[in-house]
């Protein structure tokens, strides 16, 4: 699988940006934590 990440510029950072924006785009519940962190961000 990395091998087909290389192949793509920047892969190593574009691919798992997009892996996480489609993840928190469908399943936002997915990344709450706590109360105490929710309020910093």
């Amino acid at each position: 699988m990395l091998k087909s990440i290389n192949k793509i510029p920047s892969g190593t950072f574009l691919v798992p940006m997009i892996l996480s924006a489609f993840i928190y785009t469908f399943w936002q519940e997915l990344f709450h934590v706590g109360c105490l962190t929710e309020d910093y961000f």
